[in-house]
């Protein structure tokens, strides 16, 4: 027993000689195994920690589970109504109003916002609340310098009605606040100054004078986690319930409502005879049910943030489904190589134990405890590392967009364990099958050095005009570089490996920076997009005659959200329908690949490339809409065209009008006249009496384009772990090609090379597979890439594989400047090589 204990106490200083001895190619290993399964733990977790950061946020502050909007408003008895409805947890009303306000002397549009008490609650960033009625809070977000004790002001150029529903004409501001109504940093459209708004303001309800509520938001009893099946369905199984009371409360007569309705027909109410009382209340009975199909009950996906949030969170996930696997590849590529080499080093030391009778198991123990606890180091370093790194370096990029809290830093067990236990099995199974070809041998064979790899003609010698032209040193790299095949193939794939990675990176920056301009300037063209409050097919001319002047081109359109279910996918479409497609031609290019599409013939349509693929629909096909929750809409697809933002449907009115009762026209394209300014024409068409909103192209390239540009910090990080991992890599292999041809390197320096020439001679096969590498690497970096490109599955964006010129360029030179860096590194180590030592006989 004790002489077992001595020779595992030999053999555990032994082992951890070894380890010292080899340090560097220890932590290579290390290095490697940390890179990518912090890699990949930390991109696969950032998404949960990114959606916990938001279900925490939204549990916070209650976010609402639906608003509900109303053309005439809400009372308390409306609020009453809602809070009784069974499945509804809380109810609460809220007034807002926007108005052109003056900071600074400086004119721009707010939204104020009556303070919550039960839903959507404000948290303080900084001063305090307010407790007087001329005090307010603003948005968190910078506001034109906005701080503590500057005012903001009530401009006169707003219209009577809107001065009148502030109770004063400045408020005091005592604080700042974020409120789940903005998660992220767009604030909305309006028809006051340029069409869009710039932050919002909370005011004490008492501030306001306001009799009625603008909106109802809902809180339900069955809940869940946000983006979940099960929040979807709760929702789902309240929405009908939520639209009937809604449509019911709307159509509510009151005297209130009646003072509403006489006000905008110019009737005073108060003063009607008693005779024309009843008369009067029946027709407004009669538009309160009109108004009472005009009420929006929307949920949180209608809310921007809510929804771009989702988005941005599903870009992560997606890179993080495949780029890491390239890692592990390269992984088991460089522990391959370097346990492969400890091996073969110590041919004579298992030669020399397997004659003093230790078994294969024994001396195979040996060699795995040494990569297993490399790979274990390596592992605990970096899932947990990469599990606080990477959540955290993203989340500084999106916290530009979005008002949220601190990130929630979120631990996965289960992944950690699965990243740990994959890497472990991988550097476990490469040195068991490598140490097993040499254990096969006797102990005999072993003991004697492994011949080395006789020099035969290269095919380069057969080139006779250039091989007679290349000095004797370069005869020889060239021929080291193909004798030693085994170095060449890892050496090649290790090298081409890391510039695909990095070509993949770069490629996704490509593929991510063109997504706005490739679908708002070459497919569609039109400036402007306007909703109307009723169907403008008889009121053209009206609207035309009012803003004639700033328009070139109007489209009348149907357009409509519409559910798709198919066996592939379900979800949301935009369907719109055009009298004749000549009236898009200058506002929507219908292509694909190059070739215009023939417009599509009546029962037909056309379907956007993204909806194709999501869907698994093509040209022939049958495509099934529902309109709201009666109307199913049946139709032939003619055509699939490019198109990269939302899901769309384009077919003719006269296509619809089998399927729907109403055909309305209350959307239009608009294209304004060259020279005009898009803001002022926008905020002109916004000030149209029915006009209910309208979105300009130019602020919705902005609003994606800032969506994307955080995206540009993931593939920032990317790029960075690609390089680090070409770095180690190149590293390694290197270190490897030094120990392994160190006899040669010794001779050489005994023949009288210089530090300088040794280099030269060395570093120069380096730089020939570092091409070789660069060149198998580029194609293999488009496959890569596309490959990528194509597991990014996200709702409503279609991403294309794009790579510039430049990213080719910039992977090949950082590889070569990575190469160039280990060469200078390894300069030192040459120099240090002794010779005497070196030349030893191995007998």
């Amino acid at each position: 027993m004790k002489r077992h204990k001595s020779v595992m106490s030999a053999m555990t200083k032994t082992g951890v000689r070894v380890i010292v001895s080899t340090i560097s190619r220890y932590l290579a290993i290390a290095l490697i195994i940390a890179l990518g399964s912090g890699f990949f733990t930390g991109l696969k977790i950032t998404n949960s920690a990114m959606i916990q950061t938001l279900d925490d946020y939204v549990s916070r502050t209650n976010m609402y589970d639906a608003r509900l909007i109303s053309p005439l408003g809400w009372d308390d008895e409306n609020v009453t109504a809602f809070e009784g409805l069974e499945g509804v947890r809380d109810a609460e009303g809220s007034k807002s109003t926007d108005f052109l306000a003056l900071i600074n002397d400086n004119e721009t549009v707010l939204k104020a916002i009556s303070l919550p008490s039960k839903i959507n609650h404000t948290e303080l960033i900084e001063g305090r609340m307010p407790t007087k009625p001329y005090e307010c809070v603003i948005d968190s977000y910078e506001l034109g310098g906005l701080g503590i004790g500057g005012k903001i002001v009530v401009a006169e150029r707003n219209d009577e009605e809107t001065i009148d529903k502030f109770e004063f004409k400045e408020y005091e501001i005592v604080g700042s606040v974020r409120t789940p109504l903005y998660i992220n940093f767009e604030r909305g459209t309006t028809t006051l100054g340029n069409g869009s708004i710039s932050g919002f303001v909370y005011m004490m309800d008492s501030a306001l004078n306001m009799d009625r509520y603008t909106d109802i938001y809902l809180t339900y009893k069955e809940s869940g986690y946000v983006y979940s099946e099960e929040y979807d369905n709760a929702v789902e199984a309240m929405q009908e319930k939520v639209e009937d009371l809604a449509s019911e409360e709307a159509s509510r007569g009151t005297d209130e409502i009646y003072k509403l309705i006489a006000k905008e027909q110019d009737v005073d109410f108060e003063s009607l005879p008693a005779m024309a009382l009843p008369m009067f209340k029946e027709k407004a009975d009669e538009a309160l049910k009109e108004v009472g199909k005009n009420v929006y009950v929307l949920g949180r996906k209608e809310n921007v943030g809510y929804y771009c949030f989702q988005n941005d969170a599903d870009i992560v996930n997606g890179i993080a489904a495949v780029f890491p696997l390239f890692f592990f590849a390269v992984a088991a590529l460089v522990c391959l190589t370097t346990m492969n080499r400890m091996v073969v080093d110590d041919r004579t030391k298992i030669g020399t134990l397997k004659s003093l009778g230790y078994g294969k198991g024994r001396i195979m123990a040996h060699y795995l405890v040494y990569a297993g606890s490399a790979a274990i180091l390596g592992c605990g370093i970096g899932v947990f590392v990469g599990s606080i790194v990477f959540p955290v370096s993203i989340w500084q990029a999106y916290s530009i967009l979005y008002s949220l809290s601190e990130l929630t830093i979120v631990f996965d067990p289960l992944l950690m364990s699965l990243s740990s236990g994959g890497y472990l099995v991988l550097v476990l199974g490469v040195t068991f099958l490598t140490a097993r070809s040499e254990l096969k041998e006797s102990a005999a064979e072993l003991i004697r050095p492994k011949a080395p790899a006789p020099g035969k003609r290269v095919l380069f010698e057969r080139i006779g005009f250039i091989w007679k032209r290349l000095k004797f040193l370069h005869k020889v790299s060239v021929r080291n570089v193909f004798r030693y095949k085994k170095r060449l193939f890892m050496m090649i794939l290790g090298i081409g490996g890391c510039t695909s990675l990095l070509l993949t990176g770069f490629g996704l920056n490509d593929s991510i920076s063109h997504i706005a301009d490739r679908q708002f300037k070459e497919i569609t063209f039109y400036d402007c997009s306007v909703t109307f409050a009723e169907d403008m097919t008889d009121l053209r001319d009206d609207f035309l005659a009012e803003c004639g002047d700033v328009i070139d081109k109007c489209t009348l359109l149907y357009s409509r959200p519409a559910s798709c279910t198919t066996e592939q996918s379900t979800g949301t479409v935009t369907l719109i329908a055009v009298d004749s497609f000549d009236e898009l031609k200058d506002m929507v290019d219908f292509h694909n690949d190059g070739v215009t599409l023939v417009p599509p013939a009546e029962g037909s349509c056309f379907i956007s490339k993204n909806l194709s693929d999501a869907y698994g629909l093509f040209e022939g096909d049958h495509i099934s809409v529902k309109v709201g929750d009666r109307y199913d809409v049946d139709l032939d697809i003619s055509g699939v065209y490019e198109n990269v933002i939302y899901n769309y449907i384009y077919t003719t009115t006269g296509s619809l009008e089998e399927f729907l009762p109403e055909v309305e026209r209350k959307v239009a394209y608009l294209n304004f006249k060259d020279g005009t300014d898009v803001y002022e024409a926008g905020s002109k068409v916004a000030t149209y009496g029915r006009t209910v909103s309208i979105s300009l192209t130019d602020e919705m390239l902005k609003r994606v384009n800032s969506m994307l540009d955080s995206m540009k910090y993931v593939v920032m990080l990317v790029i960075g772990c690609a390089a680090a991992l070409d770095f180690i890599v190149l590293f390694n292999l290197t270190n490897i090609n030094i120990l392994e041809r160190i006899r040669e390197i010794a001779t050489i320096k005994v023949l009288g090379f210089k530090n300088f020439e040794t280099s030269q001679y060395v570093f120069r096969e380096n730089l020939i597979m570092t091409l070789c590498g660069a060149i198998v690497g580029i194609p293999l970096g488009i496959a890569l890439h596309n490959f990528v490109m194509s597991q990014i599955k996200i709702e409503l964006i279609a991403f294309e594989s794009i790579r510039t010129v430049f990213s080719y360029g910039i992977s090949i030179v950082l590889t070569f400047l990575f190469t160039f860096f280990v060469n200078l590194m390894m300069r030192r180590r040459l120099a240090r090589i002794n010779m005497a030592e070196a030349l030893k006989s191995v007998e």
